[in-house]
């Protein structure tokens, strides 16, 4: 015996009222079915009377509303109170839900669009049956618009709005047909064949219904548009309270339902007679170049490829000067110096390029997001999104231009937040204020990095208030970015987590491109202000001398005649000169131990860094060393006093000992590489001469290259013991050359190439020292191609477990001790070229 499955009425309940999460999302449902249906134009109209029941109100309020008839039943629940009705305490909540129903039958929300209509063979057949739609075959309307909903589940959106909703519709070439359902039904019935709606044809036209419907104030504010088909639907009574909060959900909604810059006309018109305030018309909202400071369009074509065009337009290069301040004092430095600093020399951080210009960045997306099932990748289609940072308020840098706040704020109160558009319908959430405004997730990364854009190490990120924009994805192409079944978004599946991926790589890079510039900034503004700060120094140590030479003269005063004759007075308390140069020492004496100690940190770094690279060794001759005592102890046993050894000759002790001697050569370089640059007075800054350090820290290294056959090319041969004198301390130049070759040999490693080798060299200029080092090993991966300064990142690196830290401590060290750093641009091995001004 076979039995057929039936359908219980609850499951369209499910569907319908208790799978929509909120009405605002029903209410949406109904005007993405008129823009499926071709509609130019939706008109919302709230009449809600009774936002809640009243505990208290005046007499004139339910006369003026309510039939006689509801009038006499709802008296039963109030009584008369100084001129008010005041509800009565003690009432059942069987009594308070018929109050409610009572007055509730009184709210209704119009919902009236210009789309093409149904005839009634669509209306019997695909409108009332259940997951069914024509718009899975037919998904193109006949304006070209992709028609946005599948699912066949939209129209139950009614039943979470009201308990009876009419529904008036004329298609072009047939009669308008009315169709009434009581969804009441659902929990009274057990089948869904049980259920039934009221359907027949009208003689009346879609302008007459209109005009029975709407008043003269609504017909006057669509009149503009053609009302010759359409759909209406009058919803009473409603199930929910409406409120404030309610209606500015909708209205948020609303007002971005339009891409920016969108042609397909679709205008939403809400009236609310409840709260005037709340009326709203969808506006059409355009970026101008005056409104943005930086845009990044994204492409991504459906395979591997991932496309990004960053515009910049938030510096002004035709500024002539920056002012700095140091104390009291000012000065006036020419833009000129900054732009003219090698970290403008190259494309795409030329000068020129800097304003208003485009440059493009082409990614791999695998280089970033490591996948095994490729397909998930593709799964994902093609997409393009257009995304704009927007600053509203002015700047402190005076690269910037000026910012016009009031034209920001405008932009920002019409259209806020990242939104995501299917076929150029808004998919909700996405944007909206709530849990999925920052569905991108900006917040939490500007959280785990929460530096400032010009600070010099730590990852600048924007924050989810400061980028608005929209993400295009398509029914055709991105087939696996589908709705959830409530559809309060998409659902999150691999595809989803890759989608969302590419889109915050292209963030990153944005990222990047405008840290770039502040950072650059920051380091020569520094150096300015360090300029300022030595010529205000050398004056106060003159002041001081002379005026403690003055002090001491004056030997015939007392004590504390001496201490306050030469007072100074700061911030309204008085010091002598004594309490000023203590102070002064006490600070520079801190100062200097927070250098050290930092120093100290980024050795220990390097030192375990050192060990991870040369386990293997280091675990050989540990195993030596382990059984060396012990060999030596059988053997000298074995000899007699200070005879010469007669005995056997597999037990003869020298044949060991050369061996222990190529041992201890070994372990003394590691050690000499691991434990030479924390010498005492290596931290000490002091002019050295970097020729002879140099020659000193490559001679401990090539001992160890040796045994990877990694060979130390420097130009010159061998650096001049007195050559690039430079103040600077020992260690700084340990951890920047330990640095690079410990990264040059974990590449160098992984090449078989017949000769593996790091070159160093040395030159010298009239005010500059440069000192460039490079290897023959792999390219700069494609991941750093458009943005190679990021790898000196901490927490930057091509290799799989590597930590980060090696080039950022070199950078750190560099920019510490007043110099440059810049890789080289190869495409032949990896190298990097550093500049220190003597």
């Amino acid at each position: 015996m076979k039995v057929n499955f039936e359908v219980s009425a609850k499951a369209a309940r499910l569907i319908g009222r208790e799978n929509i999460s909120d009405v605002d999302g029903a209410l949406s449902e109904l005007i993405k079915n008129a823009y499926d249906a071709d509609a130019s134009c939706v008109y919302v109209d709230f009449y809600i009377p009774f936002t809640e029941v009243p505990s208290q109100v005046t007499p004139d309020r339910f006369s003026s509303v309510l039939t006689a008839t509801d009038l006499v039943e709802i008296m039963n629940f109030y009584h008369l109170e100084n001129g008010y009705l005041v509800r009565k305490e003690g009432i059942s909540d069987k009594e308070k839900q018929r109050l409610q129903d009572v007055l509730f039958r009184y709210n209704r929300i119009i919902v009236a669009d210009n789309g093409e209509g149904m005839p009634m063979d669509i209306v019997s057949s695909s409108w009332m049956q259940i997951a069914t739609s024509s718009k899975e075959s037919d998904i193109e309307s006949t304006k070209g618009r992709i028609k946005t909903g599948a699912k066949g589940i939209g129209r139950f959106a009614l039943d979470k709005l009201s308990v009876r909703s009419v529904m008036y519709t004329k298609s072009q070439t047939k009669r308008a047909i009315r169709w009434e359902v009581n969804w009441d039904q659902f929990t009274n019935a057990q089948l869904l064949s049980e259920v039934y709606a009221d359907v027949q044809e009208t003689e009346d036209t879609f302008e007459k219904i209109l005009y029975h419907n709407l008043d003269s104030e609504a017909l006057e504010s669509i009149s503009k548009f053609p009302w010759k088909t359409g759909t209406i639907f009058i919803l009473s009574p409603l199930r929910e309270a409406w409120n404030s909060r309610l209606f500015a959900k909708v209205n948020t909604n609303l007002k971005s339902i339009n891409p920016l810059g969108s042609v397909d006309e679709f205008n939403v018109f809400v009236r609310n007679r409840t709260m005037p305030e709340y009326s709203y018309r969808t506006e059409k909202v355009s970026i101008a170049k005056n409104d943005y400071d930086y845009r990044i369009k994204v492409d991504f074509d459906g395979n591997n490829t991932l496309k990004i065009k960053i515009t910049r337009n938030e510096f002004d290069i035709s500024k002539k000067y920056a002012i700095f301040s140091v104390g009291e004092t000012e000065q006036r430095f020419p833009l000129s110096e900054f732009w003219t600093r090698a970290a403008f020399s190259k494309a795409p951080f030329h000068k020129t390029d800097i304003d208003g210009k485009t440059h493009e960045i082409i990614l791999s997306v695998d280089t970033f997001i490591p996948s095994e099932d490729k397909d998930l990748l593709r799964a994902v289609g093609s997409y393009s999104a257009e995304l704009f940072f927007i600053k509203n308020g002015k700047s402190d840098f005076d690269i910037v231009k000026d910012v016009p706040v009031r034209q920001r704020r405008d932009i920002l109160r019409r259209f806020s937040g990242i939104k995501l558009y299917r076929d150029n319908f808004k998919v909700r959430p996405y944007g909206d204020e709530g849990v999925m405004f920052d569905w991108l997730d900006l917040d939490g990364r500007a959280n785990k990095s929460p530096a400032g854009v010009s600070h010099l190490h730590g990852q600048w990120r924007v924050r989810s208030y400061q980028m608005i924009g929209v993400v295009n994805i398509s029914r055709i192409e991105n087939i696996a970015l589908y709705d959830m079944a409530n559809r309060e978004g998409l659902t999150q599946n691999e595809s989803y987590y890759y989608f969302v991926r590419m889109l915050q790589e292209a963030i990153a890079r944005f990222e990047y491109d405008r840290q770039y510039i502040y950072r650059e900034y920051a380091r020569w503004s520094n150096s300015c202000k360090e300029k300022m700060a030595t010529t205000a120094k050398r004056i106060e140590e003159d002041v001081l001398t002379h005026g403690v030479e003055k002090f001491s003269k004056k030997s015939e005063k007392s004590e504390k005649e001496r201490n306050y004759s030469n007072a100074e007075e700061i911030g309204g308390a008085r010091f002598t000169e004594r309490e000023y140069r203590e102070t002064v020492e006490e600070l520079l004496r801190k100062e200097k131990q927070n250098l050290k100690a930092k120093q100290t940190l980024e050795l220990i770094s390097s030192a375990g860094v050192i060990l991870n690279t040369f386990f293997h060794e280091f675990k050989a001759l540990q195993t030596q060393l382990s059984t060396r005592v012990s060999q030596m102890r059988v053997r000298i046993d074995n000899l007699l006093g200070n005879k010469p050894y007669q005995g056997k000759s597999f037990l003869n002790p020298y044949e060991k000992l050369a061996d222990f001697e190529y041992t201890d050569k070994i372990l003394s370089a590691w050690l000499q590489v691991a434990m030479r640059a924390i010498e005492k007075d290596k931290s000490d800054e002091k002019e050295i001469f970097l020729g002879n350090k140099l020659n000193e820290i490559l001679t401990i290294w090539r001992k160890l290259l040796e045994e990877k056959c990694i060979n130390i090319v420097t130009y010159p041969v061998e650096f001049p013991q007195d050559f690039c004198k430079l103040c600077i301390a020992s260690v700084d130049i340990y951890v920047i050359v330990n640095n690079f070759i410990l990264n040059s040999v974990w590449f160098l490693e992984k090449e078989f190439k017949k000769e593996r080798n790091i070159y160093i060299s040395l030159t010298e200029q009239k005010k500059e020292i440069f000192v460039r080092m490079e290897n023959n090993g792999p390219p700069l991966s494609e991941r750093y191609r458009d943005s190679p300064m990021q790898i000196f990142n901490i927490g930057e690196s091509e290799k799989k477990d590597g930590t980060g830290l090696g080039l950022f401590l070199m950078r750190e060290v560099v920019e510490r001790t007043n110099g440059e750093i810049y890789l080289l641009d190869k495409t032949d091995g990896f190298g990097i070229e550093i500049k220190w001004i003597k």
